[in-house]
């Protein structure tokens, strides 16, 4: 896996040397990219070597971006390849991580209205004027956007990017169990957002990934385990409603039970619309969804739908695990689509 860093000359030395060694040792590849090929100078005199300029960068091929500060930042944000890159970065719902002057090209790629950020003190009323809410904090986390203000703050802020990175992020009373709130691991996913890749086990124990559903309509639903009563019920349900559905609408149905066990309730219940999948080997659908129940590690219930494209169209989490989903505003969605 690799990250990129953006920047140009007169970057903050250490806002971008501290993110290059510690992704270095978390075993991520870095890259550098900025205007031009050779190398980029900062403040205080260091040089980096530049990998590739504006016009070769690949999103897709990167985990995250990284926007140091320094001056850098205010070239960086006229240029219309870099805000189109950080658009990009949001689309797909990969972490964008900005420290000190930074967050200037998320104010100019216009990702920060009604979203809470920090930033260095000089561009505090710039951020108040772009419609973000300015907390005064080492690290400031706003879904998949992370900010800092100085260097002093790099530890915090590294270490919120590597949560995110590693799926361990943590989001308390997220859902509740019989009234009893509960934490949930992993990214809150947004309307909107490219649908994360995924590899699970069906029934067979073959391994089945979000791209083998390529220009189909996908409808995941999710639930803690197919051995309880609700969980059957959604089950039941789904296997009921996807014969109404059209030939392009794959229906699958995640939990993290064993595959043995997803065979023996699919002869029991007669379930052979839907696709039954396991989590079961690391829980990373939970994690990669945020939806693995940190106290339990079960899966959260929610639903989600995913167009022809693997954009998320439709999320709902269901806040109390014990209830069943809203089935007809699912189906209401997919009815849309069509």
């Amino acid at each position: 896996m690799k990250a990129l860093i953006i920047s140009a000359d007169q970057f903050e030395d250490s806002e971008l040397l501290y993110p290059y060694w510690r992704l270095r040792e978390e075993g991520f590849g870095v890259e550098v990219a900025s205007f031009q090929k050779g190398k980029i100078r900062g403040k205080r005199g260091y040089e980096v070597p530049v990998n590739l300029t504006l016009e070769e960068i690949q999103p897709e091929e990167y985990v995250a971006l990284i926007l140091p500060g320094g001056k850098a930042p205010a070239k960086l944000r006229t240029e219309e390849r870099v805000l189109g890159i950080v658009k990009d970065f949001y689309r797909a719902g990969k972490p964008i991580a900005a420290i000190c002057h930074g967050p200037q090209i998320l104010i100019s790629a216009g990702l920060l209205e009604e979203r809470k950020a920090t930033c260095y003190r000089t561009v505090k009323e710039e951020l108040l004027a772009c419609g973000a809410e300015y907390l005064d904090q080492e690290v400031v986390v706003d879904g998949q956007i992370i900010t800092s203000r100085e260097p002093r703050d790099l530890p915090a802020f590294m270490g919120a990017l590597l949560r995110k990175l590693k799926g361990l992020e943590e989001r308390p009373g997220a859902v509740a169990f019989q009234g009893n709130p509960l934490t949930l691991v992993g990214p809150e996913i947004k309307i909107g957002q490219k649908a994360p890749n995924f590899t699970l086990v069906d029934k067979d124990l073959n391994s089945v990934s979000l791209k083998d559903f390529s220009g189909k309509v996908k409808v995941i639903s999710v639930t803690p385990s197919l051995d309880t009563p609700v969980c059957d019920l959604q089950a039941r349900r789904f296997n009921q409603e996807a014969t109404g559905l059209a030939e392009d609408v794959v229906v699958l149905n995640v939990s993290v039970d064993l595959p043995f066990a997803l065979a023996r309730f699919c002869a029991q219940a007669g379930i052979d619309r839907i696709l039954v999948l396991s989590d079961y080997r690391e829980r990373a659908f939970g994690r990669a969804y945020g939806l693995l129940i940190k106290e339990l590690k079960l899966l959260a219930r929610a639903v989600l739908v995913i167009d022809r494209e693997d954009t998320v169209r439709y999320l709902e989490l269901v806040p109390e695990i014990t209830r069943e989903p809203d089935y007809e505003r699912v189906l209401a969605v997919l009815r849309e689509l069509k």
